[in-house]
């Protein structure tokens, strides 16, 4: 926290800053940062805990297909990212934006609602 501050403070100071602070002044741009900044570090978070879980009460081998058990999802994201631009060139992004939030929001808590039906001992 300290070196955010600290590169936050020398940003705001600097004439010619790596990142210019006035970006953020527009709200929408700041609002988008936010939720991929938010969408981001769940998806790290949800692909390392997933593994876990795969390994633990599934049983996946690391080497034995615990790459390929992910193919779907990437798929998904790969095409899900294609109709995503699409859509945001119609509506300049604002409403497909929260919309979209939502919508992983809720897999996110769908996926993670669910009982597991494995004996495996934990």
């Amino acid at each position: 926290m300290v070196l955010l501050a600290s590169f936050m403070l020398i940003e705001a100071r600097s004439r010619e800053a790596l990142m210019p602070l006035r970006i953020f002044r527009n709200r929408s741009r700041s609002g988008a940062y936010l939720v991929m900044l938010c969408v981001g570090t769940a998806m790290f978070g949800m692909f390392f805990f997933l593994s876990l879980f795969m390994q633990t009460v599934w049983g996946y081998r690391r080497a034995e297909g615990l790459g390929v058990a992910y193919l779907p999802m990437v798929g998904v994201i790969m095409l899900m990212a294609g109709v995503s631009a699409q859509l945001v060139r119609r509506d300049r992004g604002q409403a497909a934006a929260a919309g979209y939030a939502r919508l992983i929001g809720a897999g996110w808590h769908a996926s993670g609602c669910r009982r597991s039906t494995s004996t495996a001992p934990t």
